[in-house]
């Protein structure tokens, strides 16, 4: 019986198998892993804390981990409801092998390519603004874009994220 406040977890995991990226023909992503794991943990009368942590990792393409919490209130009706103002937690780390394969997902007219490692953490404040941290490195970037005249090859990319900004520190 529901007491105003969600209670308890849930892991989903790929066990086996993997997915499949429609096209012509269709290509297998290579998925190794695949987990999601979430935990509500009573918070007060009619408040939860939520808490989740994903991992992903992709056979010769990289790898993505990501935690992310909040709060659930129990509304009047009996439902729950992330509110406009709760805060959110969130942190994530991205390896990527290699950026080729997102190629598949924007098409002809931008051609991707070389390794990326990000590292950020990012929050939401009660006012809605955003507060985050933390860098992007990438080496090797390739991005063609020849409707629009850009060429970068062999590129170089340095970032970092500062308050609600991304600052590229290097792009050559």
């Amino acid at each position: 019986k529901f007491d105003g406040a969600l209670q308890g977890g849930a892991r989903i995991r790929r066990l086996s198998g993997d997915v499949m990226i429609p096209g012509s023909p269709p290509v297998p992503l290579g998925l190794r892993e695949l987990e999601l794991d979430a935990k509500a943990v009573r918070a007060g009368a009619a408040l939860s804390r939520l808490n989740l942590a994903l991992k992903i990792d992709i056979a010769g393409k990289g790898s993505v981990s990501a935690v992310a919490g909040t709060q659930l209130r129990a509304s009047a009706q009996g439902g729950l409801e992330f509110g406009a103002k709760e805060p959110i937690d969130l942190a994530l780390r991205a390896d990527i092998a290699d950026l080729a394969w997102l190629g598949l997902f924007t098409g002809d007219d931008m051609d991707l390519g070389g390794s990326l490692h990000a590292d950020v953490k990012a929050r939401r404040k009660a006012d809605g603004s955003w507060a985050t941290q933390g860098t992007i490195d990438g080496s090797k970037i390739k991005l063609v874009r020849l409707d629009d005249g850009v060429r970068l090859f062999d590129g170089t990319l340095q970032a970092h994220l500062d308050g609600e900004r991304l600052v590229l520190d290097k792009l050559s």
